[in-house]
């Protein structure tokens, strides 16, 4: 995970570093950019304990673990996408229905819904640069075969 944002490969990600990986995760509409390192920055920067009230400043007990609740979810992803479409957005990737529901996400159900989104928004743009569709590798309009994914 280092890797991906170490531009000057000396094993650390500075301060520049981890502000350009954030800038160009950020504004990567395609999802080209590695998002390891920027999903747990975000899930970080959101991320409360479970248990009584969701205190982060609280060291009450070792075992709590750190949740995104859902209406900090609903933030998160409104500040992303904007007002369309975030009611869609918060039930296709985190299976959320109900922002007042209480309802938190550990931090490996975040990563792994991102991964999903990230792999979704990925299918999304790659039907679109071929000419809006999955046609399984038949001829197109222009007589070029257009093939999505793997053999």
């Amino acid at each position: 995970m280092i890797w991906e944002v170490d531009d000057d490969c000396d094993g650390f990600v500075d301060w520049d570093e981890f502000q350009k990986m954030y800038e160009r995760c950020r504004n990567d509409a395609a999802g080209n950019e590695p998002r390891s390192l920027f999903n747990i920055a975000l899930f970080a920067m959101h991320a409360t304990t479970d248990g009584d009230g969701g205190d982060e400043n609280s060291s009450s007990s070792s075992s709590s673990s750190y949740v995104i609740r859902a209406d900090d979810l609903f933030k998160m992803v409104y500040l992303k996408i904007g007002a369309g479409g975030v009611e869609t957005q918060m039930n296709d990737v985190f299976q959320l229905h109900d922002v007042n529901s209480g309802r938190a996400v550990k931090i490996q159900e975040f990563l792994t819904c991102m991964e999903r989104q990230l792999v979704e928004q990925r299918q999304q743009m790659s039907r679109v640069s071929s000419g809006g569709g999955g046609n399984g590798g038949k001829k197109n309009g222009n007589g070029n075969g257009v093939r999505i994914g793997r053999n």
